[in-house]
Formats: structure tokens, C-alpha cells, sequence
């Protein structure tokens, strides 16, 4: 089983539902923190497996280092293994 720990959080983005988001490069994952009740889910990436999956399947990240959210609340996550932009 993977854990979080701080030292994996790189980029960070709060969106206007209070969500905070980080990247865990180490793991290969986008993750949100939901700051009323401090639970961390994963939202994109699975833990062992490593490289993009595009289309309508579970996408899947090689380090991903920065995420930024935009105004109308959508996620782009820049993802450095893979040398790609994730809208």
C-alpha cells in the first residue's frame, strides 16, 4: 500500500469549492484534499502503474510536478515524464 506523505505535495491550486489540489510526482498522481474535512483522494493516476492514458478511460500520469485550476473550475496538470498538458 502507497501512503501520502508531505514531502511528495509539488503543485499546488485551491478551486472555488475550497478543494485544495497537489501533484504527488513520487506516485504518479493528481490529488485533492477537501479542506472541511481533510480527507485526500486520489484523482488522477494509480499507484504502480506509470504513463498517460488518453480518451475516455482512467488517466493515468508519469511525474506530474504542476496544476493549476481554471475559471470555470476545469484542472490542467502538467505532467514532465510525459513532456504533456492535461486539460
Amino acid at each position: 500500500m502507497h501512503r501520502w506523505t508531505r514531502s511528495n505535495a509539488y503543485g499546488l491550486a485551491l478551486d472555488r469549492a475550497g478543494s485544495l489540489f497537489f501533484t504527488d510526482p513520487y506516485n504518479n498522481a493528481l490529488r485533492k484534499v477537501d479542506l472541511t474535512t481533510f480527507a485526500v483522494t486520489t484523482v488522477l493516476g494509480t499507484f504502480g502503474q506509470i504513463g498517460v492514458i488518453l480518451g475516455t478511460g482512467r488517466a493515468g500520469l508519469s511525474y506530474p510536478l504542476g496544476v493549476a485550476v481554471g475559471s470555470a473550475g476545469e484542472l490542467f496538470v502538467s505532467d514532465e515524464g510525459a513532456i504533456l498538458y492535461l486539460k
